[in-house]
């Protein structure tokens, strides 16, 4: 998590990892800077609206100083990954005979 300091106001910036499940068909949400964060949604805009929805609770119970004011900065990066099969083809007659 980076950590931006000015005056009494802290700003955390937290990074949130959208993942496609091919086999489950769904975006997965999850974070290594706000623990307890997964969460998954069938679109990108469904999944930003839940982590949107359960970010504020978390960060309270898990990162919330109450001494100070803080800001929270929710970067959510998708990455779509597809496995692909490829076949080696033979180029040209290598044998001779």
């Amino acid at each position: 998590m980076t950590r931006y300091y000015g005056g009494m106001i802290k700003e955390f910036k937290i990074n949130v990892a959208c993942i496609w499940d091919a086999e489950a068909k769904v975006w997965v949400a999850q974070s290594d800077d706000l623990p307890g964060l997964v969460t998954e949604a069938a679109t990108v805009p469904e999944l930003i609206q839940r982590v949107m929805d359960v970010a504020p609770e978390l960060i309270e119970d898990n990162l919330l100083d109450s001494k100070n004011e803080e800001d929270f900065l929710i970067s959510l990066i998708p990455t779509y990954q597809q496995n692909i099969l490829c076949h080696s083809r033979l180029r040209g007659n290598d044998t001779k005979g």
